[in-house]
């Protein structure tokens, strides 16, 4: 078995963003990838091989987007404490945060490292990637964290997609993910945005609670940060506060 000690090690590996023609090629890929171990600091957990799996096909094809699920999952499962989540919850809001990008795989690189803002098609096009992650993971994964990664984009006041659901019509775990999903986007270097300070995340959350993000999930975040050690994470940013 081939180990390697960290996610960019696995670059090249899987085929490039785009050039996946759909959900079972995705899912094809996984074997390659089954030979290859990861250190124990970036694998999930012990027995979640389904999720591993899917993990080196996303760090093989695209280790930023990967790295930008392993810390938004750290944050997430920081978060879901915060708010008094249970253990079986903070497990799947981790999982479910490493992979809610996954669908991105088949959305054109082109779109993804467009440095300006997204046209209408192209917008399209990045919407589709929630559901194109649920049909990716809905066999291989817990039920409820396909769920979350379908709910991600969904905005608490009932604008965001793709069901248009509001409030508590949205899984915890997703109006969790989404918060932490924001602060990394915000404060990480995107090809349309440089890293924005701590400070101004919040600031971004904060004016976005209750109608792009959970009070509660926001208000959880600015005790993390104000009141216990800062949540680590690497500059990537906003539209309303952000993340596609």
């Amino acid at each position: 078995m081939r180990v390697i000690g960290g996610l960019g090690e696995l670059r090249g590996l899987g085929r490039p963003p785009g050039s996946y023609s759909n959900y079972r090629d995705v899912i094809e890929t996984c074997g390659p990838f089954r030979d290859i171990a990861i250190t124990p600091t970036l694998m999930w957990r012990p027995g979640r091989n389904r999720v591993d799996q899917l993990m080196r096909v996303l760090a093989g094809t695209d280790p930023d987007l990967a790295e930008h699920g392993v810390r938004t999952g750290k944050l997430a499962r920081r978060l879901g404490f915060e708010m008094g989540m249970t253990r079986a919850e903070l497990d799947r809001i981790e999982a479910s945060a490493r992979l809610h990008d996954i669908g991105k795989l088949l959305i054109s690189r082109e779109i993804l490292d467009k440095p300006g803002a997204p046209t209408e098609p192209e917008w399209v096009e990045l919407r589709r990637h929630p559901r194109i992650g649920f049909e990716i993971v809905r066999r291989r994964v817990a039920s409820k964290v396909a769920q979350t990664i379908l709910t991600h984009h969904e905005r608490y006041d009932g604008t965001g997609y793709p069901s248009g659901l509001a409030g508590t019509e949205i899984p915890v775990e997703a109006r969790i993910l989404q918060v932490a999903d924001a602060f990394d986007a915000i404060t990480s270097v995107r090809p349309y945005q440089p890293a924005m300070p701590v400070e101004y995340a919040i600031c971004e959350l904060t004016r976005c609670a209750g109608t792009q993000f959970d009070p509660k999930a926001v208000a959880g975040i600015v005790r993390l940060v104000r009141h216990h050690d800062r949540p680590t994470a690497r500059p990537q940013p906003a539209a309303d506060a952000i993340a596609v």
